[in-house]
């Protein structure tokens, strides 16, 4: 029986398969591959990859598809952003329509328009189409403006396509216990299997049975963090927090075209005070004292750009 502070109970390979979803999948392949190579060597080796070989198909299919869904929810914030920056323009044609009918400052106008030009735009998504709706309704039957009404209705359908459209992507990039994480944890515990297996087959040359394990990869993995996050325009978000130590070091890679801002705080409610700027489309190699003092833990990212999402994927190689 273990006693209190034993590592007989842990499993080895976890913190390096947790230390990204890429690497996750490189370990499984190599150890899939390894074994796939070797079947003839053992009928208990055969055994073991016909086990393995469904665990690793199922986390190499998610990876693939967590990507592709976190690149879509990019696509479709991409475009829904190059839609509100055309808000202005459009809004300006739909005033042109309306005082071609009813004169600025005439109770109609003044119905129609409350809030002027901008009361379309720089606020909420929602509030934006709630307000493009409220225009329609007013409209109502009035002839005069039906074109207006017709244009209206038009690009508010186009507004709503896109906001439903990144919602969902939203929706299918999960951040807790998704399709990823679960077919992670197996393919994790598959691999503690496997060794298990592999040191019946090997005894008592146990380290033989290391050769099916890309052991460079798990020993550097397994002190290393990746994150990846989407930073809407003008906000700030956190992405993660460590008690740093001497010898930690960073990677950050800003995978669109605007810079952003990192820095440390010791409260993730309350924005750094001091910034370190990530140009756009870069890669930087940094201490932790570079984006601030190392007393506080929380990292946070912050984009001060009013169009365009920021991307940073933030990489830390523990000490």
């Amino acid at each position: 029986m273990a006693t209190r502070g034993s590592n007989l109970e842990k499993n080895p390979f976890k913190k390096a398969m947790e230390s990204g979803y890429t690497v996750s999948g490189q370990i499984s392949q190599f150890v899939d591959d390894t074994l796939n190579a070797n079947q003839g060597v053992d009928t208990r080796i055969a055994d073991l990859y016909t086990i393995y070989k469904p665990i690793n198909i199922g986390i190499n299919k998610a990876i693939i598809g967590h990507n592709a869904s976190f690149n879509q929810r990019t696509a479709e914030t991409t475009d829904i952003e190059t839609f509100e920056a055309g808000i202005p323009a459009e809004v300006k044609i739909w005033w042109k329509k309306l005082t071609a009918v009813y004169d600025e400052g005439t109770t109609k106008y003044n119905t129609l328009w409350a809030g002027g030009n901008t009361s379309f735009y720089k606020k909420s998504r929602q509030s934006n189409i709630d307000r493009m709706s409220t225009l329609v309704t007013a409209i109502g039957a009035d002839a005069s403006l039906a074109a207006l009404k017709t244009i209206v209705e038009n690009y508010l359908a186009t507004y709503k396509s896109l906001v439903a459209a990144q919602t969902s992507d939203k929706t299918s990039v999960q951040t807790g216990k998704s399709d990823i994480d679960i077919a992670r944890d197996a393919a994790t515990n598959g691999l503690w299997y496997v060794y298990s297996g592999l040191l019946m087959v090997y005894l008592p040359e146990v380290s033989k049975a290391l050769a099916y394990f890309p052991m460079e990869l798990i020993y550097k993995a397994a002190k290393i963090r990746e994150y990846r996050l989407l930073v809407p325009m003008a906000s700030s978000r956190k992405i993660c927090s460590r008690k740093w130590k001497t010898g930690d070091k960073i990677e950050m890679v800003n995978n669109r075209d605007v810079d952003l801002e990192i820095g440390l705080t010791a409260d993730s409610s309350v924005l750094p005070t001091t910034w370190y700027t990530l140009a756009a489309n870069s890669t930087a190699n940094v201490i932790p004292a570079d984006l601030g003092a190392t007393t506080n833990k929380f990292v946070i990212v912050k984009n001060i750009d009013l169009i365009t999402t920021g991307d940073i994927t933030f990489t830390l190689f523990e000490a």
